[in-house]
């Protein structure tokens, strides 16, 4: 791989990231070796990403299409609807 100045590559990394478990996480990413020598401003070589996971939602949407519909009246005729 061969990277000119200011130019961008994209990658997929071979290894999935799973975190531990919700909370906050902080993800860092850094490159190494560009073009096959060093870098003249290491500073710049990394990317940190602070996330939180949360605790996932679950999908209810399967109680409301299997059950039997409970039609509750709140209001009639004699309350003006």
């Amino acid at each position: 791989m061969n990277l000119n100045a200011g130019e961008t590559w994209n990658f997929t990394h071979p290894t999935p990231w799973t975190p531990a478990g919700n909370g906050p996480f902080e993800v860092t990413l850094w490159c190494t070796n560009i073009n096959g020598g060093s870098d003249l401003v290491p500073g710049n070589d990394e990317l940190m990403l602070d996330m939180v996971i949360n605790a996932p939602i679950p999908n209810i949407i399967d109680d409301y299409l299997s059950g039997t519909p409970v039609i509750v009246n709140v209001a009639g005729v004699d309350e003006d609807l």
